[in-house]
């Protein structure tokens, strides 16, 4: 993919070429471009994004009711605290998750050397490796781009692999001069340090870590995630070498980009909807309130007022001229506008290929053919999104190979391999009783087979360990069945009700003789 590369971005690559300045001065304009206006809003845009999944959006409703409401009618609705507001009706949240149908059971995932795939499967085991992936494909449908990078760290006296995920909103990239499609230069915050914000910055010739001190920009070391045992060289340049010798990091987008790397606009409509709903239940949660009671209203020239506050039984009476007293009802139409909210979130929804039955997790089809037909959207939204992460995955497996070696983790992966994944096939609800005889018929005539059939069901199998699953199923039959011949027991439960004879291990040529009398 093609990346504009900006002003901002220009400075750096420019400086990196002036040999009259060093690695320290390099990094201080990276970090400026971090802190850019430019960056700055893209950063907050999609970090709006990871707040709204883990439903941490009310700051965002918050600023929303403010420019919707006047001061004195905003208080009054979300409180002087300004925290009385609803935001459990999620959608944003909810799309994203129904979007994410790859993942939802372990991929098959293997390399034509068997040995390799032993090694990867030991290297990644206990590394919550598919529960990584999903969180990948969950940030993808709701940031449009995602980073991802492996690091070792020590576990109970042991190496293991810990997996990164970064989306435009804590990380910063400038593109190669030259290569204007590659990312150069990766600039990202580390954990908050006690001297200041500390950021690591890396190249595909090296890496540093510099912290604000004082105001000013200091190299306080390597990235200390990626310390690799001491061996970092600190190069003449300034910095630390790459122990890589490239980036450790892997670039997923979920479309095309030939202009701009990041996407920080696609999906709006969805935010804005969210929002929109958060706004609409507050109020109405307001209204409800106060239509929950009646207002008394006195006119006329009154001789005495009543008290506002009094006894529940006592009356309430008003004496002068002219005097009238009305009931103000502050009751509201709930049901318009509680459609008006479903109908939004739905039409949201149907926009991305997601049925209302599915969002609504209602079980209103009949059969499996209907749920095909309804679901149809989503099914070509998981064709076009498999490749994206199947071509992630082999580039991430190169990285765990490269960085496994660099750590002492494993020497035996071969970086160049090329990893096969295998999705678990997409599910309809239907009749389980016409599915079978749909299979039934396949296997028959040889479209489809047992094996096949439990491969699809199972990913992570081999062909050799779903034929051992299908004989060993099939063998269980036969012998359940000897069981029953031996004990007269029907082997249809419609046979319960004839005799011994009819039922024993002469059955069927009692039966055929009845048939045939």
């Amino acid at each position: 993919m093609a990346h504009v590369t900006s002003i901002a971005s220009q400075s750096v690559i420019d400086s990196m070429e002036r040999s009259a300045l060093d690695f320290d001065e390099i990094a201080k304009r990276a970090i400026d471009k971090y802190h850019s206006p430019k960056v700055s809003d893209r950063r907050r845009k999609i970090g709006d994004r990871v707040l709204m999944l883990s439903d941490d959006w009310d700051p965002q409703l918050r600023a929303a009711m403010s420019k919707w409401l006047s001061r004195n009618v905003l208080t009054a609705v979300i409180g002087e605290n300004k925290d009385v507001l609803d935001i459990s009706r999620n959608v944003f949240r909810a799309i994203s998750e129904e979007l994410c149908v790859l993942y939802i059971r372990e991929p098959h995932r293997s390399f034509d050397d068997e040995k390799n795939t032993s090694e990867f499967n030991r290297v990644i085991d206990g590394s919550h490796f598919t529960t990584f992936w999903q969180t990948v494909e969950l940030n993808l449908h709701a940031c449009n781009d995602v980073v991802i990078w492996p690091t070792v760290v020590t576990r109970n006296g042991k190496r293991v692999l810990f997996h990164n995920i970064a989306t435009g909103a804590d990380l910063d990239i400038t593109p190669h001069p030259q290569q204007p499609t590659e990312p150069w230069i990766v600039t990202y915050e580390l954990p908050l340090d006690d001297r200041g914000k500390t950021y690591a910055i890396w190249t595909p010739e090296w890496h540093g870590q510099f912290t604000e001190i004082g105001g000013q920009i200091v190299q306080t070391g390597p990235d200390p995630i990626v310390h690799v045992g001491g061996r970092d060289i600190e190069t003449g340049f300034g910095g630390f070498e790459n122990p890589y010798r490239e980036l450790p990091h892997v670039f997923i987008h979920a479309t095309y980009r030939s202009k701009e790397f990041w996407d920080s606009t696609t999906g709006r409509d969805l935010t804005d909807s969210t929002i929109g709903i958060g706004k609409m239940r507050t109020l109405s949660n307001y209204s409800w309130k106060m239509g929950s009671f009646k207002q008394p209203a006195i006119t006329g020239n009154m001789t005495k007022p009543p008290p506002m506050v009094r006894d529940e039984a006592e009356p309430l009476i008003a004496r002068g001229d002219n005097v009238s007293i009305q009931l103000m009802d502050l009751q509201f139409d709930s049901r318009q506008r509680r459609e008006w909210m479903e109908s939004d979130t739905l039409n949201a929804a149907a926009s991305r290929g997601i049925s209302p039955e599915r969002l609504k997790k209602s079980a209103s089809h009949q059969t499996a053919a209907a749920a095909r037909i309804a679901d149809r959207g989503l099914v070509e939204r998981r064709l076009k999104t498999a490749p994206i992460m199947e071509q992630a995955e082999r580039e991430y497996y190169r990285k765990v190979a490269i960085v496994s070696e660099a750590h002492g983790v494993s020497t035996r992966l071969d970086r160049e391999a090329r990893l096969n994944v295998v999705y678990a096939p997409f599910e309809y609800a239907g009749d389980p009783g016409a599915e079978g005889a749909n299979l039934a018929a396949a296997f028959a005539t040889g479209v489809d087979s047992a094996v096949q059939y439990v491969m699809r069901r199972n990913p992570t199998m081999t062909a050799d360990e779903a034929k051992s699953s299908v004989i060993e199923a099939v063998n269980l039959h036969a012998e359940i069945s000897r069981i029953k011949q031996n004990s007269n027991a029907p082997e249809i439960a419609s046979n319960r009700s004839r005799s011994d004879e009819t039922n024993g291990s002469t059955g069927p040529i009692v039966r055929d003789q009845e048939n045939d009398g």
